[in-house]
């Protein structure tokens, strides 16, 4: 059989040892690599969109009649855990080669606009739930 080389490493293999991918021919190793970095990009991607969809989720709860703000004070509680998370990836991976630098400033910026927009919708909530509160009681 003919031998080919790996399209990503070089290293050369015999033909029917390749697989086809989108980069051409390359071996099960390098087939392993590229699948793990797509999972990881997938994963830091879903961490970064993560906590803003949360917290507009919980933006939109302030115009739900009378459990709205408990509702605002649930979503922003748990878009503040997001951010929070965001900014621990962030923080931790900040050496790893693994993380492009795009992807660094995803995760930083990210999670700093969840963790802010995270704290005014629990403090909206918040002051939201107690007048609801203190109006069906005493209303």
């Amino acid at each position: 059989m003919a031998e080919m080389a790996c399209a990503v490493c070089g290293e050369r293999f015999e033909e029917d040892d390749l697989l086809f991918s989108d980069k051409g021919r390359i071996c099960e190793h390098c087939e392993m690599d590229l699948k793990e970095q797509s999972t990881l990009n997938r994963g830091v991607w879903f961490t970064v969109i993560n906590g803003p969809i949360t917290a507009l989720a919980g933006s939109v709860m302030a115009c739900v009649p009378v459990v709205g703000p408990f509702l605002m004070l649930v979503m922003g509680a748990i878009a503040l855990w997001r951010g929070t998370v965001a900014l621990q990836v962030a923080w931790y991976g900040r050496h790893d080669a693994a993380l492009e630098s795009g992807q660094k400033a995803a995760l930083w910026l990210g999670g700093l606009v969840t963790c802010i927009w995270a704290v005014g919708l629990v403090m909206g909530g918040g002051v939201g739930a107690v007048i609801t509160l203190w109006m069906s009681l005493h209303g």
